[in-house]
């Protein structure tokens, strides 16, 4: 739900941010929101994996579980248009990275 939920559901967040929180913002810079969670979770995936190597798997998962709550809560009391780019574009992508590497590989093994 953390790592699945918030990005591919990011239409429903872009709306709400442009039509209720910041409707004078550009809605092309609001959808780097969700560009830069969708990357960052992409891109980070790689050293997600080689933490669940050298840590706990439940370790990591909490980490990446706890990150992505509070990068949402913390994103729900921004008020300028930058704040939820960096909580819950960077933060979240970071957290959503830590859960979908052992989400995704461990029920293979």
């Amino acid at each position: 739900m953390f790592f699945l939920g918030p990005t591919n559901s990011y239409v429903v967040y872009l709306q709400e941010y442009h039509t209720h929180i910041f409707p004078t913002t550009p809605t092309t810079t609001l959808s780097w929101i969700g560009c830069l969670q969708f990357g960052t979770q992409s891109m980070l995936a790689i050293g997600a994996g080689i933490l669940v190597k050298r840590f706990d798997v439940r370790l990591v998962v909490a980490f990446g579980c706890m990150l992505s709550g509070v990068s949402l809560l913390v994103a729900s009391a921004c008020k300028s248009p930058i704040a939820p780019l960096f909580t819950q574009g960077f933060l979240l992508g970071i957290g959503g990275s830590c859960i979908q590497v052992p989400a995704v590989s461990l029920p293979g093994q």
